[in-house]
């Protein structure tokens, strides 16, 4: 499997179909962090995503757009996104100015006491 390091994360469309994906990006934001999250709750192809950067700006502010956590424990951050398919969940794992893996997860895989963010409608 190639690495590549991208300079700018932010453009989330050159990725979104792929299924999986392991990068390491230059520069990781509360922009980009957000943007990311955002756009694979509605991608088809998205199975389990891993970015590492090399810098990392990620301040208090990431909860203002993506909420509380579910979790943090040393250091390592959980939160639970429904996505529009029924009983399909995003669990993404944010390690301190590290990485971050955003994983498809079924519904019954989630904590019952797992507050969801992100309410969208769900598809019939």
């Amino acid at each position: 499997m190639k690495k590549w390091i991208i300079e700018n994360p932010f453009d989330v469309m050159k990725f979104i179909h792929f299924e999986k994906i392991d990068i390491t990006v230059e520069n990781w934001t509360n922009e980009a962090f957000f943007n990311w999250t955002e756009e694979i709750l509605y991608s088809p192809s998205f199975i389990k995503y891993k970015i590492s950067f090399e810098n990392c700006s990620i301040d208090n502010d990431i909860y203002n757009l993506l909420g509380l956590p579910y979790r943090t424990v040393n250091g390592r951050s959980t939160w639970y996104f429904k996505m529009p398919e029924k009983n399909q969940v995003l669990h993404v794992i944010y390690y301190a100015s590290k990485s971050v893996i955003f994983t498809r997860v079924d519904i019954e895989d989630v904590p019952e006491v797992a507050v969801m963010n992100f309410d969208v409608q769900l598809i019939d």
